[in-house]
Parts: structure tokens; C-alpha cells; sequence
């Protein structure tokens, strides 16, 4: 199985298991502005939802879904972004400040093919080829309990591409806001 195969089945185990979830257990929704550079340069809107689970006190599990669609070099590219994460994080009062590191991967929902652009008055015919991208992950961000079983979160996370995790050619840096349930 391929790995944004894989990666995308694990997310999607995790988000679905939600309705199943114990007391440790939280699901989010998420909005937020991205500044990416990948085949272009630019800024877009994510969406992200995201099922998380503490196994203790400190550290968690979290998968998300997210979408987003950017305007690229050669037209925009629309993008869900399966991704999963180990969270370490120090509960302060209402707040839980944490910090987080994880896999994930760019699955392009447009296909290859020719594409025409107008760029002022000249007309270009390319060949477009989306990829698919694996990204190294790394979260900071803050959970905070606002009524009952309900949260405010807030998260900067770049996803950070490349044939080699390590050897970065591409960015997506967001920055989101959303609003949570504990189970």
C-alpha cells in the first residue's frame, strides 16, 4: 500500500472512530490562512478536522483531514491533506499549551493534463503533473476550555515537503482557529 494510501486510511480510521471515542478523546474543527510554497508561491484558505486522543495526562495522539485550494504556478491545485501527529502537552489551569510532530501527505485532486492560462493578453498551453507530496509536521498551539465539554483552539503548523523529509522544497504554513468537543 502506498504511503498517502495509508496515511489517508488512518486518518479517516481515526476520524470515523470519533462516535466511539472515551472521555480523553476530542474532535475539531479547524479554519485558517496558509502561506504555502510548493509548485507557486502564495497564500490560501485550509479547513481541517481533526479527532485527538491522550494516552496520559502529557501526550496525545491526533489525526486530521484537511483541504485546501491553492492557486499555483499553472492553475490552482486543490489538495487533501491526511495527516497524523504525536502531541506533547502540559495541561495549565483551563489551558494546554502543546507541542506537536508528525507524517502527512498532499493528495492533489486535480488530474495531469494540459491546461490553458490567460496571462495578459498572451495565452499559455502547459502540461500539469499535480504531485503528491509527502510532509514532515511540526504544531504549536494551544487548547483551551471554554464551557463544559467545549475548546477554542488555536495552531500554527508547517507542513514541510521534499523527497527527503529532512530536505526541504516546499512549505505550507498555517495558521488556524477552531472549536472543539470532549467526549
Amino acid at each position: 500500500m502506498s504511503p498517502p494510501a495509508l496515511m489517508l486510511r488512518l486518518t479517516l480510521a481515526l476520524l470515523l472512530a470519533a462516535p466511539f471515542a472515551t472521555s480523553q478523546t476530542t474532535s475539531s474543527l479547524h479554519i485558517g490562512g496558509v502561506d504555502f510554497d510548493l509548485s507557486g508561491v502564495g497564500q490560501a484558505t485550509v479547513i481541517d478536522a481533526r479527532v485527538g486522543h491522550a494516552l496520559n495526562r502529557y501526550v496525545a495522539v491526533e489525526g486530521g483531514l484537511g483541504y485546501s485550494d491553492t492557486p499555483q504556478q499553472f492553475g490552482d491545485v486543490r489538495y487533501v491533506l491526511p495527516s497524523a501527529e504525536v502531541q506533547l502537552g502540559v495541561p495549565v489551569g483551563p489551558v494546554r499549551p502543546f507541542v506537536g510532530l508528525g507524517l502527512g501527505v498532499f493528495v492533489p485532486l486535480e488530474e495531469a493534463g494540459e491546461r490553458t492560462i490567460q496571462r495578459g493578453e498572451t495565452t499559455l498551453t502547459v502540461d500539469v503533473y499535480p504531485s503528491t507530496y509527502t510532509a514532515a509536521t511540526v504544531a504549536l498551539g494551544a487548547d483551551v476550555a471554554v464551557v463544559g465539554p467545549w475548546i477554542a483552539r488555536a495552531t500554527g503548523r508547517l507542513r514541510a515537503t521534499g523527497d527527503d523529509p529532512f530536505e526541504f522544497s516546499g512549505t505550507f504554513a498555517e495558521l488556524t482557529g477552531g472549536v472543539g468537543y470532549r467526549f
